[in-house]
This record gives structure tokens, C-alpha cells and sequence, in this order.
């Protein structure tokens, strides 16, 4: 079900290259990036940016809690990471070719399904675990 929705994502959105869900804790619950990237250590990065970015703006504002979505724009890629859940989190890693602008909202719909396939399968994590 979860694959089904990142190849939903990839055929909706023109470049999008490889897609990442991941919690805040930074460990990669799916993913699409080739198996010989460091894919632990990708999470672990997107993480530190999220986590930083939060710690930035309650610098500014000690009433921002969380945050809704950072694009991270170079030449050649674009990185797009959406709060899901509470927990988890989706990075879009695109190609930056010339399109149409960047909606994120046309996503919303698998990103609301991914959140609860997210959730759904951490609380079975924790079952399993206890």
C-alpha cells in the first residue's frame, strides 16, 4: 500500500526522483534511493535539518511548534520535506529541470493516506515489540 502511494507520487508529480518517509527520530520507515546510498545516515541528515530549522524558529518565535514543509532548492535538485504525522515525515528529492511550479498540495491526498499508513504500522511496531 505504501509503494502504491510513492509510485502515485512519482507518476503525479513531473521529476520527482526518489521519495523518503521518515520519522523525526531520523529513521527511514520507506524509501526509493538505491540500496547502495546510506540511507540510515540520509534520515539521519533530513532529521538534523528538520530538528534545526524547529530549533531556529523558536529562537525567533518560542511558540512554533512544528513546522509544514522546507524546499531546499540547488541547480540540478530540489528537496522538498512535508510534516506528515506527529512523527513522521516525506522528502521529495526532484529534478529541477524547467516545469510548472512546484504544488505540493497536489500530493495531499497521499499524503494524508501515507500519514496513516505511517502511524498504522509504528503503533504494530510497538505491539510487536512489547
Amino acid at each position: 500500500m505504501v509503494l502504491r502511494n510513492m509510485k502515485s507520487i512519482k507518476d503525479l508529480i513531473h521529476g520527482v526522483i526518489h521519495i523518503m518517509m521518515f520519522y523525526n527520530n531520523g529513521i527511514v520507515f520507506q524509501t526509493t534511493f538505491p540500496s547502495e546510498k546510506n540511507i540510515p545516515l540520509i534520515g539521519e541528515k533530513l532529521s538534523l535539518i528538520v530538528n534545526q530549522m524547529q530549533n531556529l524558529m523558536k529562537m525567533y518565535d518560542e511558540n512554533e511548534l512544528s513546522y509544514k514543509k522546507l524546499i531546499y532548492e540547488t541547480d540540478n535538485y530540489i528537496i522538498a520535506i512535508i510534516k506528515l504525522g506527529e512523527e513522521s515525515n516525506l522528502a521529495l528529492l526532484l529534478d529541477n529541470s524547467p516545469t510548472d511550479s512546484l504544488e505540493l498540495k497536489k500530493i495531499k491526498k497521499f499524503i494524508d493516506k501515507l500519514e496513516e499508513l505511517i502511524d498504522m504500522d509504528k503503533e504494530e511496531l510497538v505491539h510487536e515489540n512489547a
